[in-house]
């Protein structure tokens, strides 16, 4: 007997271990992206624009593009990467095609690469962005794949300010040379230092072109390469350098690696063997089926529960018609609630009545749920349809199935996971994320179960490809008090208008609605309904009126209210946010990241604010911007970003980002795109256009996981945006002599916080030295005075250096707060001043 289970323990451990290596296979850090590490194969989704009128050579095109992207890649990595799986997503309204395979857990929001006519250029942002003229060599796919995957910087002139006079489509030119990433060019005075709009020059291709990195200009038959250690030139004031610290491409994607999850040695990396990657053509769909899988371990019993089956009730009420549903519950066994039933009036009423009656007892197995749920998903084998499990829990997971066990089960059945756990979870968090992140779908925690509806909301959003929310906000309401919000409805927005409250005491609201015509919405309105938990209009699109709408909540009741208020429609200007990375280390930041778009156009020049809820309750608010610096990759691409570090205790961040275009400023388009090749004239086509109205939108970010919290001290954040702004000869001339030849330096950067990227700093630190500055050797450098005083934090500064004579020189800095601890050193700048020959 004894051998008997050694045996079987020993058969459950390498089913266990071997669980966790397929896991371990993927790395899912960006979108959709998937890369094998034993192949050095990544899978893309390339979604084309859903307003693209149909065109299947288009699709050809995108099969072109990517099999010479693939082979690039190939060479320009040493044989180390190259694409696997790439799945073309095809609009909804094309026709269908025999070639077209039918839809799983692929999803227009997951897209990597984004292919649309009304694209301006290619640039990357969110994700990368190509209008179809620019494919054919797959060179260009490649450039904005190295900023996409790898972080790699333009090798051409680093992006001074955000300017709107700047053209996107212009490249800098110096002395009548081309700046290549392997170009030196010597300095003349005569020419200012490539910052200034009008020495930004339209690029021709030049057939005699010297060979340059990918990163530099991809049009040009030269290149053909990353560059590496030895080729290339940190003394050019690039993006690239500025970004990674003066590294090469190759430098910098070994670096990178580790982090993303990918292998790759700059020299000596594993060669792997060439394959043509695999195109797959999938049809777009709207239709989902969908299982609620609810934990009603003994834990839930009482308000969580009883929040969980409200929120589960409303969900089912806004789930469009056509669409399957099923409920599965469990604790330590999982059981079917209500089996997968097409969506309809009276179906509605069937689930919410079946997830009623669900109470609580036992212990806790999501694996049990999860392998249920997806049972219950594949019971119905229609085509079309995307598979999705939405799983709550409160507990972490005691008894088996274990989520790591069955997680293999539910990648390979291509099923969309969206993870719900409320209050501290332990382990779970870590397994449950990883599924969640690894499907393509996403994972949230909340404090309590005063979050669950919040949260549910947000989801409804996620599998609804075409669905925006306008307002997601939980709201205490005292005794007698009545709440007004006002939110407006934009003209993008034509369908899908719901307003909705969730409350355990909803039944003590008084819910009504004004349009911005003086109609009045109350309970007798026909798109008017009510279930435990929640109050809810429909508003179809012959009521909807662009303008502000005013929302009015009164409790009635002796005692205080909780409410989550939710606007949602369905809109051709959606928004999205994420984090890098969801399990943190004190004082790692946390890295949020947003980005708006309407018909797939990046929107630029916005007010975006990320509320940040704390583990103890408290909300921080930071702004996310677009401006270059202080975390933000690259200024006026239409991505959002900012490092939050002002934490409070362990535990779960949850974060809610919110837009405005209050001032109507906001653009369409990036403000700087990659450059077309000379002979088509698609300048004119980048000129930004301003949206011209206001609109509001939210939506959260995946929410995230801090640990080793100690209370110390947060130093100023890392300056990463020294930059030469101009450089001038100076001296004294006798006789057509030039005497005491030395240089005028202008450095500028912006300013970091006094605590992170918040308030202001104390005062400055800079150094230079004849090599490069690093944290340990950079007080042996010398000392540069006469720094002015820091400015709050994302405003642009600058110093003077004078008396610098011809020699090769780097220099950093760092910002220090009121207590003197020091932020980490900036990027170097290099700079190399030739000596001037005596006329």
């Amino acid at each position: 007997m004894f051998s008997k289970l050694k045996s079987k323990r020993k058969k459950s451990v390498i089913k266990f271990v071997f669980s966790l290596l397929i896991l371990l296979l993927f790395a899912n850090n960006l979108a959709a992206i998937q890369y094998r590490k034993n192949t050095g194969k990544f899978n893309l989704l390339v979604v084309i624009n859903e307003i693209e009128p149909e065109n299947k050579s288009l699709i050809s095109k995108i099969e072109k593009e990517m099999k010479a992207a693939s082979r690039y890649l190939w060479n320009a990595t040493g044989g180390q990467h190259q694409f696997g799986v790439i799945k073309i997503l095809i609009p909804q309204h094309w026709e269908d095609d025999p070639s077209y395979r039918k839809i799983k857990n692929e999803n227009p929001n997951n897209a990597d690469i984004v292919i649309g006519s009304n694209i301006k250029g290619a640039h990357v942002s969110d994700r990368i962005y190509i209008n179809p003229e620019y494919l054919g060599s797959g060179r260009v796919t490649i450039h904005e794949f190295g900023h996409y995957v790898y972080d790699l910087g333009d090798e051409y002139c680093d992006y001074k300010k955000v300017e709107r006079e700047q053209k996107v489509y212009k490249i800098f030119r110096l002395a009548g040379k081309w700046i290549k990433c392997t170009e030196r060019v010597e300095w003349e005075t005569n020419v200012p230092f490539c910052l200034k709009s009008e020495d930004y020059k339209v690029i021709k291709a030049d057939s005699n072109g010297e060979s340059a990195s990918i990163m530099w200009y991809p049009w040009l038959d030269s290149i053909i390469n990353f560059c590496d250690q030895t080729n290339h030139n940190k003394f050019v004031q690039s993006h690239q350098n500025r970004i990674n610290n003066l590294k090469s491409c190759l430098e910098t994607i070994e670096e990178k690696a580790k982090s993303k999850g990918y292998s790759f040695k700059a020299v000596g990396g594993i060669r792997h063997k060439y394959e043509e990657p695999k195109i797959i053509k999938v049809k777009d769909s709207n239709l989902a089926r969908i299982v609620l899988v609810i934990d009603r371990s003994g834990s839930m019993a009482g308000k969580p529960l009883e929040s969980a089956k409200s929120a589960a009730m409303k969900f089912v009420q806004e789930v469009n018609d056509d669409n399957y549903v099923g409920v599965v519950q469990f604790n330590d066994r999982a059981q079917i609630v209500h089996p997968l039933t097409k969506i309809s009036f009276s179906s509605r009423f069937s689930i919410r009545l079946a997830i009623s009656r669900i109470t609580s007892s036992g212990l806790t197995s999501i694996g049990a749920g999860l392998l249920l749920g997806k049972s219950l998903l594949e019971s119905n084998t229609k085509r079309g349809f995307r598979n999705i499990l939405i799983v709550l829990t409160d507990g972490q997971e005691n008894t088996p199935p274990w989520i790591s066990q069955i997680a293999p089960q539910i990648l390979s059945a291509k099923i969309l996971v969206y993870g719900v756990a409320m209050g501290d979870v332990g382990t779970t968090n870590k397994y449950l994320r990883d599924l969640c992140n690894r499907s393509g779908g996403t994972y949230q925690t909340v404090l309590d179960w005063t979050g669950l509806a919040q949260v549910y909301n947000q989801i409804q959003a996620e599998i609804n490809p075409r669905c925006t929310i306008l307002v997601n906000k939980i709201n205490k309401i005292k005794s007698g008090e009545t709440l007004e919000i006002e939110t407006n409805i934009d003209t993008s927005i034509s369908s899908g208008l719901k307003f909705s409250l969730d409350s355990l005491s909803v039944n003590a609201l008084n819910f009504t609605l004004l349009d911005p015509y003086g109609k009045i919405y109350d309970s007798s309105y026909y798109g008017y309904s009510s279930g435990t938990g929640f109050k809810l209009f429909n508003i179809p699109s012959n009521d909807i009126k662009a303008g502000t709408w005013k929302i009015t909540i009164k409790n009635t009741s002796n005692s205080e209210v909780i409410t989550t208020v939710n606007v949602k429609a369905e809109s051709s200007l959606r928004v999205n946010a994420s984090v890098d990375n969801q399990l943190i280390t004190f004082p790692e930041p946390i890295h949020i990241k947003a980005s708006a778009k309407k018909e797939g156009i990046v929107i630029t020049n916005l007010n975006v604010i990320a509320e940040i809820l704390t583990p103890l309750g408290e909300i921080k608010r930071i702004p996310l911007n677009d401006n270059g610096v202080n975390g933000d990759f690259m200024p006026g691409d239409g991505s959002y970003e900012a490092l939050f570090f002002d934490y409070d205790s362990d535990g779960n961040y949850s974060i809610t980002v919110i837009f405005k275009n209050e001032r109507n400023e906001a653009t369409l388009g990036p403000f700087f795109v990659d450059p077309p090749p000379a002979e088509l004239e698609l300048a004119k086509s980048f000129e930004l256009e301003l949206l011209g109205e206001d609109f509001q939108r939210q939506t959260n970010a995946p929410s995230v996981t801090l640990s080793g919290y100690t209370g110390e001290e947060i130093p100023p954040g890392k300056i990463d945006s020294l930059t030469v702004e101009d450089l001038t000869l100076l001296g004294t001339t006798i006789f057509n002599q030039t005497l005491i030849p030395h240089y005028l330096l202008s450095l500028q950067w912006a300013a970091p916080g006094g605590s992170g990227y918040i308030g202001k700093a104390a005062y400055y630190e800079m150094r230079y030295s004849n090599i490069p500055l690093t944290e340990e050797n950079f007080d042996n450098g010398i000392e540069v005075v006469g720094l002015p005083k820091p400015e709050e934090a994302g405003i642009f500064q600058k110093i003077d250096i004078l008396d610098l004579r011809p020699g090769i020189y780097y220099f950093a800095i760092r910002a220090v707060n009121e207590s003197g601890k020091a932020g980490p050193i900036s990027n170097n700048v290099a700079i190399e001043l030739p000596p001037v020959n005596k006329k």
